[in-house]
């Protein structure tokens, strides 16, 4: 019973509504509206975030361990553990792959729940047979854990929640709510507990905003949380920027504030482009506020609402779902043929016989030699009869019929996140589709494995769908180029002259001559440095196309000169009226430090209402720190006047004093944390701790929005960049590229899928309920395990999680004490050594002393 969530008087979680006749599509067209209600709730200056605050408790859990790195004070343990189970699973391995790219020298581990239960909540440990994993392989003391799962019910994930706080009270966890049972697990963290504390102090639960989906194939669930972990990577990224002091404290970050600024941009375009894939060109109604003021945008998602990418990915989940339902169709065809026939005593091959006998002889009877090669002909159109049925409506429907008549299969080839939820999404869709019209899924990486392992299935009428990366950036161009060949060498293999049907999805409009379909992403974003290039290229009289391959690009890029980039500046940024105090040190470029008046006049905001709206939510003197996109107003997090973020009262300065930050949330939730101890004040008091007296001033911290010809412009201005030449700038846009493939195009072509393939399953679905009067019916949104949540089903037993909790607690307890007297130790040896040199060196220098006077006394 304690185990039950009430969804009565909560206001957090909705009370689940009636079933809804596709729950599949009812989440589908959420996509957009949950996800900005995500950006929203990241960047609205007016929303208490605790998904901000519990992004700063990840950031400054993190920056110690950086810290640590950067002394030679690690011991070694892992610096971040994710975890969860199918699809949560996948998400995270992409945040994991993107969070390394941004900190190269961090320890990032991502593992499935179940190896770590098997393996560490075992008695006996179950082995990992062909994993790098073992009981003995990781140490996790410390260990910043972050566990997805969007129920909060998965068994394995759950059990792993609570085994892993034998070994580290910094454990968070995705989920759709606040009140779901693993975020009431981190809550009750008994390692947290401090009575000086408020309830905020410190936050461990990132919320997705999904509530309750009863939909089995997983589509919203697994954007949203994408989209969440996008916002913490961006969060994390900036503040590191922001408070650190160099790259060395930043385990190797090569990012800077601007380039940061430039990905919160393209995420926030986004979603202009998420909603044309998912409602069409219907007048948006998304609260992006900040995207951007760009003449060029604005053009850009106006036409959007003219794409056509919505249609041609219903029209593609059409025909395949034609493929998929010509079984069915065919065999009734041949049904109405049978019993035509049989009933009427005649064939129609027989009637043609006897209308030739009756304009002959007279007569309508066949002779009987003429009357016997007829009944052998009508005998192989019996035989055959499916056969010939599924050519003629295949010759009707104007698809290929060569195609092998028997059941299809879909393999589906992007990154792995991708392609395995995706994968995931059909298959469930398909789970109660009658046997005579489903499919067989697989999935595959068109860069790694899907040549090697699929390429021998490929047979006449195979469907392929895979994902190609956006060739057009120059970090990209070569992933598309492996990955259109290995479409290319797939469809290659063919039989009578037909092979597989292929099509691909991507953003680059270049069209592939083996695919049967092409289907372009419009992009609603700034240019990177390759685009802009190749722009200025085809501009000064040079042969590029729109659609071009990704390798013609590349030798149009390898071949750029110099003087293309001439004049290319980035634009100068008006100063703000009032001048302002100086700012801390090791601001890095981009953030400017201004007063609360000046950045109330810029923003439109008399300064009066300004300080009056602080002075309820503010004490008097809090800074505020906004992270604003680099194209638009607005803001990465929010409370300043302008859409900025309610930061911590002189956070920069506090790191300038040496002292720890305060959290970003400090003027929403009532807590401090200041060298390790921790202090209470209510929301909306004036009085502050005496020790932050000199961190907190009247300036605000802002950076300012920007308007750039193209991606990366502010690198022609920058002292150490501008030397780089043209072809250096491009290459260091890798890694921003990289993140954005990562997080932000790779979500846009799954929800592309999505889509396609929603639209294929209800094509199905339909017309076995229309065809059959309802007595064939079925609901793609459900299965036979009838498990939207795996709270029971799981390969591993957690009988012995308490247990083995309560002994690696005890484990990690003797070894941090073992670790903090061996620590002690060596200090004490370390002075009296140093105790014993200086004595040493106090007597070498009076023995030197009385040397000297002896000789000057001879």
């Amino acid at each position: 019973r304690r185990r039950i969530v009430r969804f009565r008087h909560m206001p957090a979680t909705p009370i689940p509504s009636k079933p809804l006749p596709d729950a599949v599509g009812a989440d589908i067209a959420d996509i957009p509206r949950v996800l900005s209600q995500i950006q929203t709730d990241w960047n609205d200056p007016r929303s208490a975030s605790n998904n901000r605050h519990s992004a700063y408790t990840f950031f400054n859990l993190l920056r110690v361990r950086m810290l640590k790195h950067e002394a030679g004070a690690h011991d070694g343990s892992v610096d971040v553990l994710l975890t969860g189970c199918e699809v949560s699973l996948w998400v995270a391995e992409q945040f994991a792959s993107d969070l390394l790219v941004a900190f190269p020298k961090l320890s990032i581990v991502c593992l499935s729940a179940n190896k770590l239960l098997a393996q560490l909540g075992q008695g006996f440990p179950i082995p990992a047979t062909g994993f790098q994993f073992n009981e003995h392989s990781h140490r996790f003391t410390n260990t910043i854990g972050l566990f997805v799962s969007h129920s909060g019910g998965t068994f394995a994930t759950l059990a792993a929640c609570n085994l892993l706080k034998g070994f580290s009270p910094h454990l968070f966890v995705v989920t759709s709510d606040d009140d779901t049972q693993i975020a009431r697990t981190v809550k009750h963290n008994p390692a947290d507990i401090d009575s000086s504390m408020s309830i905020f102090a410190r936050s461990y639960v990132f919320s997705t905003f999904c509530g309750y989906r009863p939909a089995e194939p997983v589509s919203l669930t697994a954007a949203a949380t994408h989209q969440t972990l996008t916002q913490l990577l961006l969060y994390t990224m900036f503040a590191m920027r922001a408070f650190g002091e160099s790259a060395h404290t930043n385990c190797g970050a090569i990012l800077t504030a601007q380039e940061v600024q430039e990905l919160e941009g393209l995420n926030r375009g986004s979603l202009h482009v998420l909603e044309a894939m998912v409602i069409g060109g219907r007048p948006t109604q998304l609260q992006t506020s900040g995207v951007g003021e760009d003449s060029k945008l604005d053009e850009a998602r106006e036409k959007l609402r003219h794409s056509r990418i919505r249609a041609d990915l219903l029209a593609q989940g059409r025909r395949w779902s034609q493929h998929i339902l010509e079984g069915p169709i065919a065999w009734l065809m041949s049904a109405v043929y049978i019993i035509a026939t049989v009933t009427a005593g005649h064939t129609p091959l027989s009637l043609a016989a006897g209308a030739v006998s009756l304009a002959v002889t007279g007569e309508f009877s066949t002779p009987s030699p003429g009357r016997y090669a007829v009944g052998l002909a009508d005998a192989f159109i019996y035989v055959f009869l499916p056969w010939w049925t599924t050519v003629l409506l295949r010759l009707v429907q104007r698809r290929p019929w060569l195609h092998r008549v028997a059941g299809r299969s879909i393999l589906i080839g992007d990154i792995p996140w991708v392609a395995q939820s995706v994968e995931a999404f059909v298959s469930k869709c398909f789970a109660l589709s009658f046997s005579i019209a489903t499919v067989s899924v697989a999935s595959a990486n068109p860069i790694d494995h899907l040549l090697h392992r699929h390429t021998h299935r490929v047979v006449r009428g195979s469907l392929l769908a895979v994902g190609r990366p956006d060739g057009r950036l120059n970090a990209l161009a070569s992933a598309e180029s492996a990955v259109c060949l290995s479409v290319n060498q797939a469809s290659s293999i063919q039989h009578f002259g037909v092979t597989c049907e292929s099509f691909t999805l991507g953003h680059n409009p270049y069209s592939l001559n083996s695919t049967q379909a092409d289907l372009h992403i419009p992009t609603a974003r700034l240019q990177f440095i390759s685009e802009f290039a190749i722009d200025a290229f085809a501009k000064a009289g040079g042969r590029a196309e729109p659609g071009m391959s990704s390798s013609a690009m590349i030798g149009i890029l390898s071949s750029l000169e110099g003087k293309l980039f001439d004049g290319i500046r980035r634009p100068a940024v008006q100063p703000l009226p009032t001048a302002a105090p100086s700012p801390p040190g090791h601001l890095k470029p981009g953030v400017h430090w201004t007063s609360a008046s000046s950045l109330a006049s810029a923003s439109g905001v008399h300064p009066s209402a300004s300080h009056k709206s602080s002075s309820t939510s503010h004490p008097e003197g809090s800074a505020k720190f906004s992270i604003g996109a680099e194209w638009g107003g607005g803001s990465l997090h929010g409370g300043t006047a302008d859409g900025g973020f309610s930061s911590s009262p002189g956070s920069l300065s506090a790191l300038h004093h040496g002292v720890a930050p305060l959290s970003m949330s400090l003027s929403r939730h009532g807590a401090l944390s200041l060298n390790g101890s921790r202090h209470r004040r209510d929301v909306g008091s004036a009085s502050w701790p005496d020790e932050w007296s000199d961190v907190i001033s009247e300036a605000s911290i802002v950076i300012q929005p920007s308007s750039e010809p193209f991606v990366g412009v502010w690198m022609a201005d920058d002292k150490q960049l501008s030397k780089l030449t043209a072809e250096q700038l491009m290459l260091r846009q890798s890694a921003l590229q990289n993140l954005y493939e990562g997080r932000i195009a790779s979500l846009e072509r799954f929800v592309g899928f999505v889509v396609l393939f929603h639209e294929m399953a209800k094509r199905v679905q339909d017309w076995w309920s229309f065809w059959s009067l309802g007595m064939f019916t079925y609901d793609m949104s459900r299965s036979h395990s009838i498990m939207r949540i795996a709270s029971t089903a799981s390969p591993i037993s957690g009988a012995e999680v308490r247990l083995k909790m309560i002994e690696h607690a005890a484990t990690t307890a003797r070894g941090q004490a073992v670790d903090l007297i061996q620590s002690f130790w060596r200090l004490k040896r370390a002075a009296r050594q140093m105790a014993a040199n200086a004595e040493l060196h106090r007597l070498a220098r009076a023995a030197a002393v009385r040397s000297l006077f002896r000789s000057a006394h001879v």
